[in-house]
């Protein structure tokens, strides 16, 4: 395909763009750079070959989305399920860790964890719902305090019981 730097399979193509349509809304190619685990020379070479087929656009400098939603659900239907829940904890890890500088980030990061239920899910949601709140989203709040209590309600242990208790006082407010 590519020069020596930017070689890639079509598998590997296959599995890029699948990947990155995990990403809901725009995504920064500093963002894709943390999910895949790929050389930068290569994952540039995958996007200026996404954007070339038509399945990417670039938004703004490094800042890409999918041409439409049609576009991105076909290329979702490549992982498996065991896939996207391990993608998607990344996706909301990775998001998760530039909250404090970008409150978007809260926003986006939101239909991540509502998918998510361990936990470890639970507690970052509690804090996601409070940072919503916070910011007067009061329904996306109590979205995430919803998903909380119905995920813990019959989880023993500890930590459960504390995120339960934590999440049903400010549920009740």
């Amino acid at each position: 395909y590519m020069d020596k730097i930017g070689r890639f399979s079509s598998n590997e193509y296959n599995h890029f763009v699948a990947s990155v349509s995990l990403f809901d809304g725009k995504f920064s190619i500093d963002w894709i750079l943390e999910l895949v685990n790929n050389k930068a020379s290569q994952v540039l070479s995958m996007i200026e070959e996404a954007v070339r087929r038509g399945s990417l656009i670039e938004k703004r400098p490094a800042v890409f989305s999918f041409t439409d939603s049609n576009e991105q659900n076909k290329w979702r239907n490549f992982l498996t399920a065991e896939q996207k829940t391990k993608l998607r904890q990344t996706i909301a890890d990775l998001l998760l860790s530039v909250i404090p500088e970008d409150d978007n980030a809260v926003v986006t990061v939101t239909p991540y964890l509502l998918r998510g239920t361990n936990i470890e899910n639970c507690r970052r949601l509690l804090m996601i719902g409070n940072l919503h709140m916070k910011a007067f989203r009061h329904d996306v709040a109590m979205q995430c305090y919803i998903k909380i209590l119905s995920d813990l309600y019959s989880l023993k242990g500890k930590e459960a019981d504390f995120v339960f208790g934590e999440t049903a006082i400010r549920y009740s407010k």
